[in-house]
């Protein structure tokens, strides 16, 4: 009983604590903070009553026209100055340049579609270049606005964004125009939220098309402020061209190097051939190393309705694939298999499984390379154009942590599981680098996500202590999403640190994610991460 007393008391004495805290140093008045359009610079500092409203004031700033005040510095929800203020709270404030700003992106449409013939069919999310990146492309209305258009047939199913889209030295994705951009007023027989499996921000996310037509698609900008940012979509009727799917499946994963191989006269090894004319089941037979992974393209150039783990029949396949792994379909052996692709109708629409059957022993095909691990990890043999299956784990040293396979320990040349091998008919030996809590790390760290267009920047290179902790600055003008990625040189190790490395307990709670890690709001944080002991800590500035 006195225990239960105790703890009732404690609670009432952090609940105190915690609403003294609350209105920063009295329990009858708030501070509210009023910041410029960095979210750093203050305004205007008040103290209010507990349980009154805030003041709605216009600040001026020469050159520019005041658009309101926020509860966020994202500026995505309106500050409510009709609710009573029982905390302190801050405001932020948003502005429009009252100079008009050309903007001179070239804007395009990136994205999906199953149907061959369809535009977005040959989009490869953007990874396009030359004169096949005009067609993608967005036309200025009128000169003296920021108002871009392109018309274009779409198709159920189909996905995209509109994006600034660098191919020049490396794809990588700026000013991306997500769902959360368009004007949804009118649209919803058209188009869905698709959702992006990077990011929970709207403003990123797919859009989906839900019926066929031609439709125009008109994108406004404002470069002093891109929450201003607007995208509408105009159904101008059916389409020009009546496209139907067809199934053409073929396999993508580390034996094609990681890519999708767009065209079905170049599928080869990796295409299913039809048992029967127009019996939607498939088969092909292929060797395959211990490691391997892949899914199936039910369609030509396409992404859509892809067949991974999850639609593997189990009481029809041999226990041959790693069940616990769903993004892919990854071998547990090295060996001979057929694979059969299954379309049947579920629910009136088409539905697809897979088939794994071990049919024999691994064949070796000509020019194969030979990659042996030391340490007891199986050899591999891996055409030139696909990526070699990783080992895992060696066993471990005393006091050091493992590094990564390492094709050259002298000249610290790393084995990138995540790239093409280039070389054929060679023999290649993979040794493990570890190291010590007093060794030195060689490797460079890049902060890659949204805010590097995906990409391994100079501009976001982690400073190195001259031991194993490093740390960066990085300034977030709305969210952000990243990953942290580990370089030898330019040579990329494959190597990656996400969300699992974050101590949370002692960091922002702006940061959250286990996967990729988001920052939720404007700001500057400093990140630090320790690679031997495998932690990163964010705190804002």
């Amino acid at each position: 009983m006195k225990k239960m007393k105790w703890l009732a008391l404690l609670a009432v004495l952090v609940l105190g604590l915690s609403v003294f805290a609350a209105c920063g140093g009295s329990a009858d008045t708030c501070k509210v903070t009023y910041f410029d359009a960095d979210a750093k610079t203050v305004l205007k500092e008040i103290k209010v009553d507990k349980g009154e409203k805030a003041e709605n004031w216009t600040p001026e700033k020469e050159g520019w026209t005041f658009l309101g005040w926020y509860a966020t510095p994202s500026l995505k929800r309106p500050f409510p100055f009709d609710d009573p203020v029982n905390a302190d709270t801050s405001l932020f404030s948003s502005w429009k340049s009252a100079v008009f700003q050309e903007d001179t992106r070239e804007w395009l449409i990136a994205g999906q579609s199953s149907y061959k013939g369809a535009l977005l069919n040959t989009s490869a999310w953007g990874k396009v270049e030359g004169a096949e990146r005009e067609k993608f492309m967005f036309e200025r209305v009128e000169e003296g606005k920021n108002e871009f258009e392109l018309t274009l047939d779409l198709y159920v199913g189909d996905q995209f964004q509109i994006a600034d889209v660098d191919v020049d030295n490396a794809y990588t994705w700026t000013h991306q125009r997500g769902y959360g951009f368009l004007k949804t007023e009118g649209t919803e027989e058209f188009v869905k939220n698709a959702g992006n499996i990077f990011t929970e921000d709207l403003t990123k996310a797919n859009i989906e098309m839900i019926k066929e037509g031609n439709y125009t698609l008109t994108l406004t900008t404002d470069m002093s402020n891109s929450t201003l940012d607007s995208l509408e979509i105009k159904r101008n009727g059916d389409p020009n061209a009546n496209l139907e799917k067809s199934y053409a499946p073929s396999i993508s994963g580390s034996v094609t190097g990681g890519n999708a191989i767009p065209d079905k006269e170049n599928f080869g090894d990796f295409g299913f051939t039809e048992t029967a004319e127009g019996s939607k089941v498939f088969e092909m037979t292929i060797s395959l190393n211990k490691g391997d992974f892949f899914s199936v393209l039910p369609y030509e150039n396409s992404w859509d309705d892809v067949l991974r783990t999850s639609a593997v029949d189990a009481a029809l396949s041999d226990a041959v694939y790693d069940t616990k792994e769903l993004a892919n379909i990854t071998m547990l052996e090295s060996a001979k298999y057929k694979i059969t692709a299954k379309f049947e109708e579920k629910d009136g629409k088409d539905a697809g499984s897979v088939i794994i059957k071990k049919v024999g022993a691994f064949e070796r095909t000509a020019g194969d390379n030979e990659v042996k691990f030391t340490d007891g990890k199986p050899t591999v043999y891996v055409r030139q154009g696909a990526r070699v299956p990783n080992p895992g784990d060696p066993a471990g040293q005393t006091g050091k942590i493992f590094i990564g396979w390492y094709t050259d320990l002298t000249n610290n040349v790393p084995m990138n599981f995540n790239a093409a091998l280039d070389k054929t008919g060679q023999t290649i030996t993979c040794a493990p680098k570890f190291m010590s809590d007093t060794d030195k790390d060689t490797r460079t760290v890049y902060i890659k996500g949204d805010v590097s267009g995906w990409a391994n920047k100079d501009e976001f290179k982690m400073k190195n202590d001259g031991k194993h902790t490093y740390t960066f600055d990085l300034t977030v003008e709305n969210t952000a999403q990243f990953v942290f990625t580990f370089f030898e040189g330019a040579n990329d190790t494959g190597a990656a640190a996400n969300g699992t490395w974050v101590d949370y307990e002692n960091s922002t709670d702006q940061a959250s994610g286990e996967g990729n890690i988001s920052i939720a709001s404007k700001g500057t944080y400093r990140i630090t991460l320790d690679s031997f002991h495998k932690t990163v800590t964010i705190v804002k500035l």
